[in-house]
């Protein structure tokens, strides 16, 4: 005779098998992948979460949704990686919108529907590499899908109705604080609504504006703050080709610190220009918690040709994105300094040519010179 326990180990089987099949074809070479210029962007602005916290509306305030950098902050604390930390928040997301969507199937149809609509996500060429980059798509993507659960649990009748539209609304706040572009899918829970006629019941559009409610109340305060960015338009290299080279890059720089701390008792100062993603901020994210490593955000270059500022002292500031705190530091301090050339729009020559001082430590010209990472060393006695 067949135990209830035993019953639902059946039921429940095939489903942790196709979590299986999601988790190994995610996990596996996760960090392997060059990180993208917009990754090196997202995982920095998790950085600066985690170790300022009362900067965390710092995507907002560059335009865009926080809550990737949120939990990204969290992920930081737990692998040492922060590449794969990064991207972690797209695997589990990725299985949250996987098992949404196995319970939506068996909630329209049935278990079996349910399963064959896990696997083709799990098969699904955008989803295969959404879920393994370290950008919010995938989280916006989750709670659209667990939204849409949520309005059929509401369409059937099968949850208490006011704590199911809050929940709606909960889950629809969440998908648009991962990125604004979730709000085009809620028509599809107005569809879902019109189709079981839900919107003729009593109470419904007081319940309807509840979730929206929620939804205005959380978001609006952070699009107004958002709505201050003003675009960043220097040039930066996109895509996944621009990583290329970045953890080697990442250990020339770690190895250089590591022999300029044991020569001179402070860390080694790498200046960093002020244009956003690779091959700078990539390096900046592999780099961030080494103690051997002060980056110095170069706000005064290019509009100043020189890379070492006048004067005696100079404004330190701790990332590219914040303007405080700000420490008055010695300009002695950058007589050996490196710089991560930004490339793009930039001219190496120029560059060398205003700086004679600097001269090129390392490069990586894996994909032509375009795409090149340089790093360039200060000798003050050249």
């Amino acid at each position: 005779m067949e135990t209830p326990k035993s019953k639902q180990f059946k039921i429940y089987l095939p489903l942790a098998i196709l979590i299986l099949l999601y988790l190994i074809t995610r996990l596996y070479g996760l960090a392997a992948l060059p990180m993208s210029s917009e990754e090196a962007t997202w995982i920095h602005w998790a950085q600066i979460v985690a170790q300022y916290p009362s900067e965390w509306l710092i995507a907002s305030d560059n335009g865009e949704q926080p809550l990737f950098t949120w939990l990204n902050a969290v992920t930081l604390n737990i692998f040492p990686d922060p590449l794969a930390a990064g991207r972690w928040v797209s695997v589990l997301a990725g299985l949250a919108s996987l098992t949404g969507l196995y319970f939506i199937g068996q909630d329209l149809v049935n278990r079996t529907v349910g399963l064959l609509a896990s696997l083709i996500y799990i098969i699904f060429p955008y989803a295969f590499f959404c879920d393994r980059l370290a950008l919010p798509d995938g989280l916006a993507f989750a709670g659209i899908i667990w939204a849409l659960r949520w309005s059929l649990h509401i369409a059937k009748e099968t949850r208490p109705q006011e704590k199911a539209f809050k929940t709606l609304g909960v889950l629809m706040c969440a998908a648009c604080l991962a990125d604004l572009i979730a709000g085009l899918a809620f028509p599809v829970l107005l569809a879902v609504f019109y189709i079981w006629r839900v919107h003729k019941r009593p109470e419904f559009w007081k319940q309807f504006g509840m979730s929206v409610g929620i939804v205005l109340v959380v978001n609006l305060p952070i699009l107004i703050n958002a709505s201050s960015y003003e675009t960043n338009a220097v040039r930066y290299e996109k895509g996944v080709s621009s990583g290329v080279g970045l953890r080697q890059a990442a250990k020339f720089l770690e190895k250089e610190a590591e022999a300029f701390r044991k020569k001179t008792g402070v860390p080694l100062p790498v200046l960093l220009p002020m244009s956003p993603g690779n091959p700078a901020e990539g390096i900046t994210v592999f780099l961030w918690k080494n103690p051997d490593v002060r980056f110095v955000p170069a706000f005064w270059w290019p509009r100043s040709p020189k890379l070492i500022p006048t004067g005696l002292r100079f404004s330190h500031r701790p990332s590219i994105y914040q303007t405080s705190p700000v420490k008055r530091r010695e300009t002695s301090l950058l007589n050996y300094a490196h710089f991560i050339f930004p490339g793009g729009g930039y001219s190496q020559q120029k560059l060398l040519q205003e700086n004679p001082r600097f001269e090129i430590a390392w490069s990586s010209q894996k994909l032509g010179k375009r795409r090149s990472i340089i790093i360039l060393k200060n000798r003050p006695h050249k």
